[in-house]
């Protein structure tokens, strides 16, 4: 599978020899076609299986972030997010 990189080089020359996708709509199903290949690839892979030393190693990051604020929104939902 070829890297984003590639994907934007590809694009651009493509739309630059007047093949790439012109109109909104083309865009839109062009989205809509690479969602649904996230969604099928997603289903392929197996979850990562951390070993001891990534759970150290994300503890420490999540540690650098600091503490997760909560907040409720109008909803009555919690959302969580970092504190900058």
């Amino acid at each position: 599978m070829g890297s984003p990189i590639t994907f934007l080089i590809v694009r651009k020359l493509l739309r630059l020899l007047g093949i790439g996708p012109t109109s909104s709509d083309d865009k839109d199903v062009e989205i809509a076609v690479l969602g649904h290949q996230l969604a099928v690839i997603r289903r392929q892979v197996a979850r990562p299986r951390f070993c001891p030393s990534d759970h150290a190693l994300l503890a420490a990051l999540a540690h650098m972030a600091g503490p997760p604020r909560i907040s409720v929104t109008r909803a009555g939902r919690y959302r969580a997010s970092r504190s900058s």
